[in-house]
């Protein structure tokens, strides 16, 4: 029973190790979600609610140690999709974003950040 446990801490172990030295991001978003009004409504267009779109804007930090190339960042609104690219990012430097807008009917939408891809420099 004692060789049971000790391999239990071995191997919980490793996986801290992996998880802190190998399993790092390069990335790091600060996002918020900005939800516009339609105007210029038709007077005669009858009794529909006013349009509503929602686009996300935040900064990526580059934290890991090499530069990235093709930054691209997904959300996912609703049943929509929202992307935004970002050519090339270096070390320790930071940049705004803003994704492309999709109709909601919601005035404050819940959303979830879906993936992060980019390539660093030794991927190319």
């Amino acid at each position: 029973m004692k060789k049971f446990f000790i391999l239990i801490a071995i191997l919980a172990a490793a996986y801290l190790l992996y998880d802190n030295f190998y399993n790092k991001e390069a990335v790091e978003i600060k996002e918020n979600i900005i939800v516009t009004q339609a105007s210029g409504m038709d007077i005669n267009a009858g009794p529909s609610p006013p349009l509503k779109y929602a686009l996300i804007k935040g900064v990526v930090k580059n934290i890991g140690d090499k530069n990235l190339r093709n930054i691209l960042i997904k959300y996912s609104v609703g049943y929509d999709t929202l992307s935004a690219i970002i050519g090339f990012l270096n070390s320790g430097e930071s940049m705004e974003f803003k994704t492309n807008n999709c109709q909601v009917r919601n005035p404050n939408p819940q959303y979830k950040l879906e993936e992060i891809k980019y390539d660093d420099e030794e991927s190319l």
